[in-house]
């Protein structure tokens, strides 16, 4: 009976999910856009104050499969900004956290495929190894990669990556300190102004891209 019951839980009525994401739907309407989200592919990399906030509602939202990358525990000064984190979580890796309180948000492994990543990313692919590979069997490509990463030469490696690649990327920049959100700002990285960590972050891009160059030139020059 157990055994049933776990099933049962595990398995959601189309009736019941679709309740669940009613008010998503009346939203994307126009453009019959609910099924590219049930039915796309998200890379969240860091789970801190930012990217747990991010997996945490897109997975509210229906995205059909949320990879989750982060090496992190929660800790006992990160459950101030965590989206999920408890006191009982502290000590445990926040990709695992942050997987079990989405899995109680939606049961049916089905409608939601979670993918907890234990790893830090390092933009090195060897010891990434397999991390930023979607999975095959589902897609060839992410359809998007959200970088919540607070590390600037890591953020620029990842950024470097999915424009190598022509996958679209989300990079959330510097907020920490501000109290006004309507100065909050989406755009392009090269249109970024008033924001150290952007710059930073643009700094290193040109760096990678001139190295880049240069390698390749003396590549072609042997």
């Amino acid at each position: 009976n157990d055994d049933q019951n776990n099933q049962t839980q595990q398995c959601l009525p189309p009736e019941i999910r679709s309740e669940m994401l009613s008010r998503n739907a009346l939203y994307f309407a126009s453009s019959n856009g609910m099924p590219r989200i049930e039915s796309s592919h998200v890379l969240v990399v860091g789970l801190g104050g930012v990217g747990s906030h991010t997996a945490h509602m897109l997975a509210r939202s229906g995205v059909g499969y949320i990879r989750m990358v982060d090496f992190d525990q929660v800790t006992l000064s990160s459950l101030n900004r965590h989206a999920v984190a408890t006191l009982k979580d502290v000590g445990l890796p926040k990709a695992i956290v942050l997987a079990h309180h989405l899995r109680e948000i939606c049961p049916d492994e089905k409608k939601l495929v979670l993918d907890p990543v234990v790893k830090m990313y390092t933009g090195d692919k060897e010891r990434d190894v397999s991390m930023m590979d979607p999975p095959s069997e589902r897609c060839q490509r992410w359809d998007l990669v959200i970088d919540a990463i607070d590390d600037v030469p890591t953020k620029a490696n990842l950024i470097a990556y999915c424009a190598k690649r022509g996958i679209r990327v989300i990079s959330c920049m510097g907020a920490g300190g501000k109290a006004d959100p309507t100065r909050v700002h989406i755009s392009d990285l090269r249109s970024a102004s008033k924001d150290p960590l952007a710059t930073s972050v643009r700094q290193k891009l040109r760096y990678l891209w001139k190295k880049e160059q240069k390698e390749t030139g003396e590549q072609n020059g042997k």
